[in-house]
């Protein structure tokens, strides 16, 4: 089985893939390669459904939900691309399939400040900066040090999840104290999604987590619509191996 919480969302996730198909068309062919091995990775396809529910929960319009949920998707396919190049010294070969990896990475990068205008979300440049440099802080403690697979995965995906959440909850107007719980709640929430698929064991510790701070949330925002409690629920029972690319 798969994740069931995306059940009530296919139209938006197709407007996603509609919206990031065009604002990478120009290298559409050139991408396809990468397209289809990204296809099975996890991460590219829980992220645009997260976003979305992390901004339906606080109640914004469906034009910014589709938007960041593009950006996000964006951003991690870019970094997904340069982390197929493991070192520097690989990058500096004149290799041309890796030079263009290198520039093609570069591209899909330099398009995420666009994205964010015209999104209406520039103001938000800070808070993508520190998820970058978490990302690239865990992929040189992945590639350089050998560190352990779980700081790894916080530092390379936690933070893309808790980025998301403090995001949606800037752009809705939540107060500090709320806005720290949320950006905290997505954090263990996006560990636990992620480590029930490869350390079950590890999830249950995260789940808890996600399961309080939501409490915590809830108490300060009254919401008629929870799209995250059914997620949450979910999360809570045993969730069989799938592949990633089945579940949308």
């Amino acid at each position: 089985m798969g994740f069931l919480f995306t059940g009530d969302m296919k139209a938006d996730l197709k407007e996603v893939n509609q919206a990031f198909h065009e604002s990478l068309k120009p290298w559409w062919d050139e991408l396809s390669v990468y397209l289809e091995r990204v296809k099975q990775d996890l991460t590219f396809n829980l992220l645009p459904a997260v976003t979305i529910v992390a901004y339906r929960q606080v109640g914004l319009s469906r034009e910014t939900t589709i938007a960041m949920a593009n950006l996000f998707k964006t951003i991690y396919f870019a970094n997904w691309i340069h982390g197929l190049v493991k070192d520097e010294e690989e990058g500096q070969k004149y290799h041309q399939p890796l030079q263009f990896t290198i520039l093609i990475g570069d591209y899909i990068s330099g398009r995420i400040l666009k994205l964010l205008l015209e999104a209406g979300a520039s103001h938000l440049l800070e808070d993508f900066s520190k998820m970058m440099c978490s990302i690239n802080e865990g992929l040189v403690i992945e590639h350089k040090l050998n560190g352990e697979n779980l700081v790894v995965l916080d530092k390379t995906r936690g933070s893309l999840y808790a980025t998301v959440f403090r995001t949606a909850g800037e752009l809705a107007g939540l107060n500090w104290h709320v806005l720290n719980i949320y950006e905290e709640l997505g954090h263990n929430l996006g560990m636990a999604m992620e480590l029930t698929f490869c350390m079950q064991g590890q999830a249950k510790d995260f789940i808890g987590k996600t399961e309080s701070l939501f409490e915590r949330f809830s108490a300060q925002q009254k919401y008629v619509d929870q799209p995250l409690l059914g997620l949450i629920h979910e999360l809570s029972k045993p969730v069989s191996f799938v592949n990633p690319a089945a579940m949308f």
